[in-house]
């Protein structure tokens, strides 16, 4: 063995563990040392933060080799990260403990901040260095609700919040944000605008803004003193360009039908009848809104709109629709030569109606033959809808119709017909699949005539998306139901159900009723998630719908919030 060869290895790691040591005493100095050779305060590491609804914690590791010392910290916080100027520091405190505590008081609540800290001089010890924590906030209180599509127009916005003694404001910040970037930083547009909220609106809970831009987004902040208590964004509408604005005592359907395509007419409140006569839309597409979009002060007692031929389509928006007037149907697709002729239609969209007292469906697209008629999208938002009568037929009734989507959300139906969709009619259609969602709904008291009740397909392909929604007390009083909530026979269909509240859905049966279910075929092409059965205590003739604010349905949404139409979440 070669001893010389062996202790001059040992003899050189011997040296790099020496050099190793004398940079990090090196490093040491550089830290804790001033230039003059002074032991400076080790700096406090690792700030973390805990953020609450009124205030933010801050903890972080005690300055080294200081038992015994009655050492204080100082706390900086700025928007800044890298502190780049006094000025612009928005809070200092000093403290005897490793935290520090920020309030609602001191700091904007959803607002990011940092702070950094040191270990402040001891004697002849100088200052720590500082130390930089990450990004924190706090979270802040919510007490201002969603802000639905139907309380926004073009310059005003109606706004509600959970009742709170003591509120004060609203701030509106305008802002712009790239909407084909959802991660783009917002950019704030001028001063904040105040609105203060006057004691009978405070009672109320409510309070309309108005002097808004359209089309422009908003932040909008609810105020209680100095802290907000509640924070959402939304955009104004575009300004409605009316072709004509009509008054209670105007021949509304003589207007309508000779309207231009294209036209949109505008209601002043109060009530439109039109004894026996119906809308008849040849060719073209209309608009037809109320001016104040409230459905509550603006009402059509009607018989029928019929979409007749290509081009034809229509938007009923903000209205009161009474079927009072012997109306069988809300929308009738007809066509020339005896509905003989193809038809290629517009949308039709139903936004932010009431549509009550119907002897039969709200939309009959099976006149024409088998995949003669087409539309690109069916839609109803933002509406209610209830009393149709409880015969054979169907709610929505799209037998001949080429469609792509067939699209329910944020509604409400009740007491509407037998099945709730059907489209079972089997012809070979250019869309071979088309979709049928329903998100966002609350749905009571429907299925009569011993039906597939929520939708009967058969043999048809279709793609069925029901999500977020409820749906409850399947027969109405005195009717029956199949134990199959839906048929959907074709193989190369899809069917999902998830994050939705079903209860009290049986067969009707008086002497052995058996529960209504979601069909399970050995394919899997229908599935399952997130669903519960938790019982609301409605019943056939509930009106209602309000979740209960200890529910635990309130969060039960994809999403995290609640489930069913918005309206009744509050």
């Amino acid at each position: 063995m070669n001893i010389y060869k062996s202790n001059k290895t040992n003899l050189s790691r011997l040296f790099i563990a020496l050099l190793g040591i004398l940079a990090i005493w090196s490093c040491e100095k550089d830290d804790d040392y001033t230039p003059e050779g002074e032991t400076r305060m080790f700096t406090p590491v690792e700030i973390n933060s805990q953020s609450f609804e009124d205030r933010v914690e801050l903890t972080w590791n005690p300055s080294l080799f200081t038992d015994g010392i009655n050492e204080t910290y100082t706390a900086q916080v700025s928007q800044d990260s890298l502190f780049s100027a006094e000025s612009e520091l928005v809070l200092e405190k000093v403290t005897d403990t490793s935290g520090v505590v920020f309030t609602d008081q001191e700091l904007e609540v959803r607002t990011d901040y940092f702070v950094r800290v040191k270990a402040n001089a001891i004697d002849d010890r100088p200052a720590s260095k500082w130390s930089i924590s990450t990004g924190f906030s706090i979270r802040g209180v919510q007490k201002l609700y969603p802000i639905l599509s139907p309380s926004i127009l073009a310059t005003k916005v109606k706004l509600e919040w959970e009742y709170t003694e003591g509120v004060t404001e609203f701030r509106f910040q305008e802002y712009t944000q790239d909407e084909t970037d959802l991660t783009s930083e917002p950019v704030l547009i001028g001063d904040p605008m105040l609105f203060p909220i006057s004691a009978e609106e405070e009672q109320n809970a409510m309070k309309t803004v108005e002097g808004l831009e359209p089309n422009t987004k908003y932040f909008v902040d609810l105020y209680k003193g100095p802290v907000s208590i509640g924070y959402r964004s939304f955009k104004t509408k575009e300004e409605s360009t009316y072709t004509a604005i009509l008054s209670p005592g105007d021949d509304i359907v003589t207007i309508v039908n000779n309207s231009e395509d294209g036209a949109i007419i505008g209601l002043e409140p109060g009530v439109y009848d039109t004894g026996d006569d119906r809308f008849q839309i040849d060719g073209k597409t209309i608009t037809i809104e109320s001016i104040s979009n409230d459905p509550n002060d603006t009402k059509i007692n009607f018989e029928e709109f019929t979409l007749n031929d290509t081009g034809a389509g229509i938007t009923l928006r903000g209205l009161e629709i009474d079927g009072q007037n012997n109306a069988l149907y809300l929308i009738n697709l007809t066509s020339s030569d005896g509905n003989g002729d193809p038809a290629d239609y517009t949308d039709v969209m139903i936004d932010n109606c009431i549509v009550h007292d119907i002897e039969t469906s709200a939309f009959r697209a099976n006149r024409g033959s088998d995949g003669a008629y087409f539309m690109n999208t069916f839609t109803i938002q933002y509406s209610t809808f209830y009393n149709f009568a409880p015969g054979s037929y169907a709610f929505i009734h799209a037998e001949e119709l080429v469609f792509n989507e067939l699209k329910l959300s944020n509604s409400t139906f009740y007491k509407t017909g037998d099945i709730f969709i059907r489209y079972r009619k089997d012809f070979d259609s250019p869309i071979p699949n088309p979709l049928f969602t329903i998100e966002y709904c609350t749905i009571n008291s429907i299925g009569f005539s011993n039906n597939y009740t929520l939708l009967d397909l058969k043999d048809k392909q279709a793609t069925l998306n029901f999500k977020n929604s409820i749906l409850a007390n399947i027969p109405r009083e005195g009717g029956t139901a199949e134990t199959d909530l839906v048929r959907i026979d074709n193989e190369t269909s899809a069917a999902s159900f998830s994050f939705s509240n079903f209860f009290n859905l049986t067969n009707g049966d008086l002497d052995d009723p058996q529960e209504v279910v979601i069909p399970q075929p050995e394919e899997g092409y229908i599935a399952s998630q997130n669903m519960y059965n938790i019982d609301l205590g409605w019943d056939n003739n509930t009106t209602d719908f309000t979740l209960p604010a200890d529910s635990e349905l309130q969060n039960a949404s994809s999403t995290g919030g609640a489930i069913g139409d918005p309206k009744w979440w509050y």
